[in-house]
């Protein structure tokens, strides 16, 4: 299962949320206006992160500088 909370969502305003995303922005050094919304995948037993590479096109977000290949992803594990 999973779950998106994107910055125009009334989930990004929950201080644990804003925190978070706040910490990692500073540890990475990476502004928000170059991050992606915050996932949470919770994987069942069987389930696997499989290798890929993301890229945002220009056509589907002509209104964002940041397009092309993702450069960082960061993992944090919840237990």
């Amino acid at each position: 299962s999973s779950f998106s909370c994107g910055s125009l969502d009334s989930c990004s305003q929950r201080p644990g949320i804003r925190d978070y995303r706040e910490r990692v922005a500073t540890v990475l050094g990476v502004g928000h206006e170059h991050s992606e919304d915050l996932n949470v995948l919770r994987y069942e037993p069987g389930g696997f992160y499989r290798k890929h590479h993301d890229y945002i096109l220009r056509e589907y977000n002509p209104d964002h500088d940041n397009c092309g290949p993702r450069v960082l992803t960061l993992f944090a594990y919840l237990s």
